[in-house]
């Protein structure tokens, strides 16, 4: 090699992981829209949704999940390809842009033994069935309704790598299974600058943990008889019910779901709140719902709504990745850990406080599961709160 000639020029990202199946199930949860903003950092990969501007879905792809996960911050891109609209990011640290999220989605599916024949159980059709979004847009893939690593639900096999040379150019999706190697070139778009819905974690009204599947069995009630325009309002007093759901039929039938203290691992309440949020929103969490162990509910004084689960899942490394903009190379021996996948909702007019004073949140019950990580901070989606 000569002395003069350029170095040679490593992509922007790479990772590997030893199964597609697990990028599938978690990046489904957000897929009510068929596209997405997509940001790289040396943390992971931050997937990030929106529906009619009032709702937002968050799913976050930690580095630990991948065999081998390589990040190189490019240059930032020239100004006429930067949007308006885009959110300021540290060139140093990040990369952001738009990709089909329906089609990525599909990509990561082509091995899946049954991905023309996934059928599931009739609640969960039912679900399927609602899910199309306030926008008019559905998420795209199928899946069964078992667990996050329902082999018999989606068999996908082989591994995955996932390739970005730089601005402009496609993101790659490389599946190898048994010597069969197929690549998929998105399209990668102008980022259109999606901004977090705030929620003021220094004047929240509720915080609640609590398990997934007891919020998915009560939205599963309320499924047939309230349309998606429906207001679905989430109560929260000091004293008993403590936390409840209710909605209003448009024939006039008022339903109540409460929650008893036993169901709830961790409790903070100040005063009576409600706060309405439109149920095809909510609904867009269902799938979330179904795959997460664990929900934590909080809600600031202004009404928005956050929705936290935590999802469990296998195979990552156990070892820490390097940082500093350079190589990052997550290794060791394959561990068990969470991803974390959050949806904020603006409230429907009409909700409020039953208090305008208030001091913080009161007092906290803990319980067996309430015992839960942090979560993944300002480069994830949250932090998980006890």
């Amino acid at each position: 090699m000569n002395a003069s000639q350029d170095p040679p020029v490593h992509p922007c990202f790479s990772a590997v992981t030893s199964s597609a199946r697990q990028l599938f199930n978690i990046l489904r949860c957000v897929g009510f829209v068929s596209r997405a903003q997509i940001q790289i950092s040396n943390d992971g990969i931050r997937v990030s949704v929106e529906d009619s501007r009032v709702m937002q879905g968050h799913a976050f792809l930690d580095n630990k999940l991948f065999t081998t996960f390589t990040f190189h911050p490019p240059p930032p891109p020239p100004r006429s390809q930067q949007s308006e609209t885009q959110p300021d990011e540290d060139p140093d640290t990040t990369v952001t842009y738009n990709i089909s999220l329906s089609a990525l989605l599909e990509c990561l599916q082509l091995f899946s033994a049954d991905s023309a024949h996934q059928k599931s159980n009739s609640n969960y059709n039912s679900f399927r069935a609602g899910s199309v979004g306030a926008g008019g847009e559905r998420g795209g893939g199928g899946g069964g309704p078992g667990g996050i690593f329902d082999q018999n639900a989606l068999r996908i096999t082989g591994t995955c790598r996932l390739v970005y040379e730089g601005w402009g150019m496609p993101l790659c999706v490389i599946l190898e299974e048994s010597g069969t190697i197929t690549t998929c070139e998105l399209t990668t778009y102008i980022s259109d600058g999606i901004s977090d819905i705030p929620l003021d974690r220094n004047s929240l009204s509720q915080k609640i943990i609590m398990k997934s599947s007891w919020l998915h069995d009560a939205l599963l009630e309320l499924l047939p008889t309230l349309p998606a325009s429906t207001p679905l309002t989430f109560h929260t007093t000091p004293r008993a019910p403590y936390f409840s759901l209710t909605a209003t039929s448009p024939l006039g039938c008022s339903t109540t779901i409460s929650f008893s203290k036993h169901q709830l691992d961790t409790f903070q309440a100040s005063e009576p709140t409600s706060h309405s949020y439109r149920f095809g929103f909510v609904r867009h969490a269902v799938r979330a719902m179904e795959r997460a162990r664990m929900v934590s509910i909080r809600g600031d004084k202004q009404g928005v709504l956050s929705l936290q689960f935590m999802i469990e899942w296998e195979g990552g490394a156990d070892g820490a990745m390097g940082g500093g903009g350079g190589m990052g190379v997550a290794g060791g021996s394959m561990g068990k850990g969470p991803s974390f996948v959050e949806f904020r909702i603006l409230p429907v007019g009409g909700g409020g406080s039953g208090s305008e004073e208030g001091e913080g949140v009161g007092e906290v019950e803990e319980k067996g599961d309430g015992e839960v990580e942090e979560g993944q901070g300002e480069n994830g989606v949250g932090d998980w709160v006890i």
